[in-house]
């Protein structure tokens, strides 16, 4: 009950503060972290990685790309592109990190593995730091400054599946990239859950312009519950 009061009947927060960034992270990347940094420090403190989502539903993953490149109602793709932007705006608690740490000593993060991971105190860091949204550029990039993380969305050929898709990718250090590997993944299967329910409940845009999920959410809730 404390945790639902958190959230309106949209399923977002009622507050309207963005999540923290190490939401949805599990208790496998506090103990992997550490590890993380010291393979870093061996290699020059440079090892960038690339997490890419992948949606298997191969109905969502079309739809999804169609959305994108202007074949299909493009609500999909900004509602998916919303909230891949939202993670710029998350900011790390380094106190909650810092407490996980100490209550089941884990080794490894001490001052600068905290800094490293949610920079200073005062200025807290961001999942992301820069979004890039080049639909025609078809590779993966780097991020503009050493040390960020890039969010990029881009369509290209899939050699595995033989067809163009939507590429939705976080690329950066290792020890900050990690903390997008289920929270990226978290927000592209929301989109697709909002899109696919607001249709099955023929939900509607209120007077603003923003989807009333507010009709259809609390109910699918219920129904998700006692399944």
């Amino acid at each position: 009950d404390k945790a639902l009061r958190r959230f309106d009947a949209t399923g977002r927060p009622v507050d309207g503060r963005p999540l923290p960034a190490e939401c949805y992270s599990d208790f496998y990347k506090l103990t992997m972290l550490p590890a993380m940094r010291a393979t870093e420090r061996a290699h020059g403190n440079d090892i960038r990685c690339t997490f890419s989502v992948n949606v298997r539903d191969v109905d969502c993953r079309r739809r999804l790309h169609a959305s994108a490149i202007g074949k299909a109602d493009p609500a999909l793709y900004e509602e998916v592109l919303a909230g891949v932007a939202g993670l710029l705006t998350r900011p790390f608690d380094r106190n909650v990190l810092r407490r996980c740490a100490e209550d089941h000593n884990v080794p490894g993060w001490d001052a600068s593995t905290l800094a490293a991971v949610c920079g200073l105190e005062d200025s807290p860091r961001m999942l992301a730091q820069e979004l890039r949204k080049d639909l025609a550029r078809g590779v993966v990039g780097d991020p503009s400054k050493l040390g960020d993380v890039l969010l990029q969305l881009f369509v290209a050929h899939d050699s595995k599946l033989q067809e163009e898709k939507l590429y939705i990718e976080a690329t950066g250090p290792w020890h900050r990239v990690t903390w997008l590997e289920t929270t990226l993944m978290q927000v592209v299967y929301e989109a697709l859950l909002r899109d696919q329910r607001r249709l099955e409940y023929g939900a509607a845009k209120g007077p603003n312009g923003r989807w009333d999920d507010g009709a259809w959410y609390p109910q699918w809730l219920a129904e998700a519950f006692v399944r």
